[in-house]
């Protein structure tokens, strides 16, 4: 703005800024004239001392997101299949941290459909989790606090289980997929061969 179109009265005016690296920064401003006078002093925005900061650029996804339970590769039958599910997640170590209970997961069973905490469905499907929120880097541990399938009315089969983290800002990353087996099924064959059966022995001929 010039002082000719300023005058005397105060204005506002904005900017956009682009290409800001992660960190934190403080705004400061001060006035020049059309005549080149430069205003003594800067001031400062936001009600911040200059040393702190008025806002914080994090551009950066979060740098964990697993499962630790079930454990990868794990074979259950429908009445071990842990009660709950859990893992970490953690922003990077300069990002803005966590909100509380921000990390989803996935379940997926082995024909591809998605659980939604009462029913499976197609379409992708987020499950909620409880954890601490964060700062930085701070790592929290979650566990669902989405309703779990039973298991005893579940098919067998491979299931998928994927943790996704969302720092404060929106920024998010999804971990690797962890996979269980489901093996409700009884065993078909259970047989003795030898010794044969109805066969009658000395002591000394009895299959050793």
């Amino acid at each position: 703005f010039t002082e000719a179109a300023l005058g005397a009265n105060p204005h506002t005016g904005s900017i956009t800024v682009i290409g800001l690296a992660d960190g934190s920064y403080h705004w400061r401003a001060r006035a020049i004239d059309n005549n080149s006078a430069i205003s003594a002093a800067w001031t400062s925005f936001g009600g911040n001392a200059e040393s702190a900061a008025d806002f914080v650029v994090d551009a950066t996804a979060p740098a964990t997101a697993s499962v630790t339970t079930p454990a990868n590769g794990g074979t259950f039958r429908a009445a071990t299949v842990p009660a709950s599910f859990s893992g970490s997640a953690a922003d990077n170590s300069g990002g803005v941290g966590l909100a509380a209970n921000s990390t989803t997961f996935t379940l997926q069973r082995p024909d591809n459909q998605y659980w939604t905490g009462s029913a499976w469905q197609v379409a992708v499907f987020n499950l909620a989790t409880t954890h601490s929120a964060t700062t930085s880097g701070t790592t929290a541990a979650w566990t669902n606090s989405a309703t779990l399938p039973s298991w005893a009315s579940q098919f067998d089969g491979t299931y998928t289980v994927r943790a996704t983290a969302t720092d404060a800002v929106g920024n998010t990353f999804s971990g690797t997929a962890i996979t269980f087996t489901l093996d409700g099924t009884n065993p078909t064959t259970a047989s003795v061969t030898t010794p044969a059966n109805g066969s009658s022995f000395r002591a000394a001929t009895v299959p050793a």
